[in-house]
């Protein structure tokens, strides 16, 4: 059985009230639909009225504002997945690992940057 939620407030006269999570007198509760749609975060063609910046129309549709960029040769860049990544990364073998463990193990230190061995540091 779940656990109701009360929630402690002020009212508007000063009073200390204690309502359930959820109610009509829950605060915190959401007021009427929060978009004229049926599902809110469904994505429409729609735009509020848009100067396009490339030609001064004013634009109300996303796929009437891309053909318009399309038609002037406009690259509309941003919206697109990669389609192919760029790994610069130095790649260490194992094989390396395993000569820079032989060469410490037998005593050898790398030499210190000039700075470094004027100040000292071991």
């Amino acid at each position: 059985m779940p656990r109701e939620t009360w929630i402690s407030r002020i009212d508007g006269a000063g009073n200390h009230v204690i309502v359930l999570k959820g109610s009509e007198e829950d605060p915190g509760r959401p007021r009427g639909p929060r978009s004229e749609l049926a599902c809110p975060h469904f994505i429409t063609d729609h735009l509020p009225e848009l100067v396009g910046q490339h030609d001064g129309k004013v634009y109300t549709s996303k796929s009437a504002l891309r053909a318009s960029y399309h038609s002037h040769g406009i690259q509309e860049v941003g919206n697109d997945a990669p389609t192919q990544t760029i790994d610069n990364r130095v790649r260490i073998t194992k094989d390396e690992i395993g000569e820079a463990y032989r060469k410490v193990k037998e005593g050898y230190k790398p030499e210190l940057a000039p700075k470094l061995a004027e100040e000292g540091i071991d």
